[in-house]
């Protein structure tokens, strides 16, 4: 659906690192907004634009959000454990996301 996309997007079909971009900023104004399920999914769009533009470091800042929608927002615990887990092995030697998921893993198990 094409009014679900940011304007950049609709503009810049196909080039990866700025759909990256554009779904991680959307992403932030989801969160500022408090909804995190919206975020997450905004920032798995912008994980996988990322991922596909080789940029490592924007598919990073994408996880480690999509790591605190999970870990604060209405995602059931084991659902959160597993993508913690999986975003782990994701982008190893990455500290970033490493401590992320682990602060989640360990804080999911208070929530």
């Amino acid at each position: 659906d094409r009014d679900d996309q940011p304007a950049a997007v609709r503009l810049e079909l196909g080039d990866e690192r700025r759909l990256a971009k554009a779904w991680f900023l959307r992403a932030w104004l989801e969160w500022l907004g408090c909804r995190a399920t919206a975020t997450a999914e905004s920032s798995r769009r912008a994980a996988a634009h990322a991922e596909r533009a080789g940029d490592e470091r924007g598919q990073a800042q994408a996880l480690h959000l999509l790591i605190g929608a999970d870990l604060f927002g209405p995602t059931p615990i084991p659902v959160a454990r597993a993508r913690c887990e999986e975003v782990m092995g994701l982008l190893p030697g990455q500290r970033r996301i490493e401590a992320s998921a682990a602060r989640a893993l360990a804080l999911g198990d208070r929530r």
